[in-house]
């Protein structure tokens, strides 16, 4: 299945402006119509919020922001929860709001530090704070709370609603929750070219994790027919920024002889090697009729279909660089690693860039 991030399976995040007339508090039971409006009218990938202002903060907003701030999705330099003193950030966070009431990013940074302590009531409540300001990640936090159930019970279209604010808030990771909801048939009907627009858009917006959501998709044959070495090459890119669960899928797809000869010891690398940097990651779900072997590499598996999306860049050693990532983009921006501006020329399938540029995650994709 696809995942939500840190929730599921296709694969929503755990890691889509227009303006919509969601008028809804974040904790007000969202109404048919505002539902319907999110339904109808898939968001643009927007920016991601402005960072604050450089003004001088206090002591207390400084230690709130290192501790407790959103994770960046895939990011190498993330720090890894159980690294965090949650109870500090608790206490930081508590006094930055009262240096700063109107500061929404506070009242989310204090949530995700109690739902670190597994204190969900007051996650819920300081999310619902963040949420009402419409923070972005307070939006996408909130709606991860709906849709698992943690300090209320579960409502998924009150997720939806949300995760679709937080899209129009310029929330990467609600982009790609809302495509593991289509991909999944999560209280909208399955559509997999919603599915796929939004997660081409998550991508677009700086969400590494939807990389790993379309290698799935190429895998279960979802949008077009089953292809591992497309799936391989998305799979790839994932690994390359970090992301334990495309490290395994390759791991699988070396093991069984889906991109050349069966090769253990590579998919053996691949698994320590997501041990080493997310050792948190979920672990693939196959599609019923995945091959146990394979003699020879496929580009594709004629004949099969359907399935969930679980959750990239060609066959490359993990521990190397990312070779091959330009090749075939045309836009000469896309080789210079420090580029900052819009690179385009990119092939796509359904939408969404084959390959990333080399500049990326400095640099933002035009299609």
């Amino acid at each position: 299945m696809i995942r939500v991030r840190c929730l599921v399976t296709l694969v929503p995040a755990c890691v889509l402006g227009l303006a919509v007339a969601v008028t809804a508090r974040a904790d007000d039971t969202p109404s048919q119509t505002s539902t319907q409006q999110a339904l109808n009218m898939p968001p643009a990938a927007s920016a991601d919020q402005p960072t604050p202002p450089a003004a001088s903060k206090t002591e207390a907003q400084a230690t709130c922001d290192k501790l407790a701030a959103a994770p960046v999705p895939l990011s190498p330099q993330a720090r890894h929860p159980d690294q965090i003193d949650w109870q500090q950030a608790i206490t930081a966070c508590t006094e930055a709001i009262k240096d700063d009431p109107k500061e929404a990013r506070y009242e989310y940074e204090l949530g995700h530090a109690y739902e670190q302590t597994k204190n969900y009531a007051e996650a819920l409540i300081h999310y619902k704070a963040a949420a009402d300001a419409n923070n972005g990640d307070g939006l996408q936090a909130l709606g991860l709370m709906y849709f698992k159930g943690l300090g209320t019970v579960v409502d998924k279209e009150k997720a939806f609603v949300l995760w679709y604010r937080g899209a129009e808030a310029g929330n990467a990771v609600a982009l790609e929750n809302l495509g593991a909801m289509f991909g999944n048939g999560d209280f909208v009907q399955r559509d997999d070219n919603k599915m796929l627009e939004y997660f081409a858009k998550a991508v677009a917006a700086g969400d590494a994790g939807a990389l790993g959501q379309v290698g799935v998709a190429f895998v279960w044959g979802r949008g077009d027919p089953v292809d591992y070495k497309m799936a391989a090459n998305y799979f790839q890119q994932g690994a390359d920024l970090g992301d334990g669960f495309s490290l395994k899928y390759l791991a699988i797809l070396y093991e069984r002889g889906l991109l050349g000869p069966p090769d253990k010891f590579k998919a053996t690398q691949l698994r320590q090697k997501a041990q080493e940097v997310d050792p948190t990651s979920r672990e693939p779900v196959l599609p019923p009729a995945f091959p146990a072997s394979a003699s020879h590499g496929s580009g594709g598996g004629a004949g099969r279909s359907g399935g969930g999306i679980a959750g990239g860049q060609g066959v490359i050693d993990p521990n190397g660089p990312r070779s091959g990532v330009v090749a075939t983009w045309r836009d000469p921006n896309a080789n210079n690693q420090f580029y900052h501006g819009e690179v385009q020329g990119a092939p796509t399938w359904h939408g969404i860039a084959t390959a990333l540029p080399h500049c990326w995650p400095m640099c933002t994709v035009k299609y």
